[in-house]
């Protein structure tokens, strides 16, 4: 009977144990997820920095722009929706 009852407390230690392993496995594939998004949206954010000071670079460089300013940002308004379309397509492919 005492064999038994160690039987049943080690089985039970192995089961309190696979089922404290799953739940920091878990809890550590949840944190992953969370960090991968917070690197996605950075590097989002410092492509859109780059792409914002080249763009006061070059209206520093040239000055007033008249007419062209307007063209010119008619074409990032374009740009900036096709990189919304291939993002799209990137989520949807993945």
């Amino acid at each position: 009977m005492s064999s038994l009852l160690c039987q049943y407390s080690a089985t039970s230690a192995d089961v309190d144990n696979v089922q404290r392993l799953n739940r920091a496995l878990n809890q550590s594939k949840s944190e992953l997820q969370s960090m991968a998004a917070k690197l996605h949206r950075l590097e989002r954010q410092q492509a859109e920095g780059v792409a914002l000071q080249s763009r006061k670079n070059y209206m520093s460089a040239f000055g007033d722009l008249g007419d062209r300013a307007e063209y010119i940002h008619l074409l990032e308004h374009e740009m900036e929706q096709e990189r919304r379309v291939g993002r799209r397509d990137k989520q949807i492919v993945a």
